[in-house]
């Protein structure tokens, strides 16, 4: 093997590790991205169930104003 090829291959090598530490960053970033997203999607689901149990708990007593009212005789 001659040196230019010793060269040819150093560079290549070189390429091929420069590439790999970028797109290993590019993970590494793309996965803290996906934490992050997680906990908000988490976050929000939380508040969504907060928000569903309060609607039922204003709910139940609206249903129970209407009745008190329906039983007024109001005549």
């Amino acid at each position: 093997m001659s040196l230019d090829s010793l060269k040819l291959l150093e560079v290549r090598l070189e390429d091929v590790l420069a590439r790999h530490a970028a797109v290993t960053a590019e993970r590494d970033r793309l996965e803290e991205q996906l934490k992050q997203a997680q906990a908000r999607v988490a976050e929000v689901v939380g508040q969504l169930q907060a928000y569903e149990k309060e609607r039922a708990q204003v709910r139940a007593r609206v249903e129970s104003i209407l009745g008190r009212l329906e039983g007024l005789d109001l005549s």
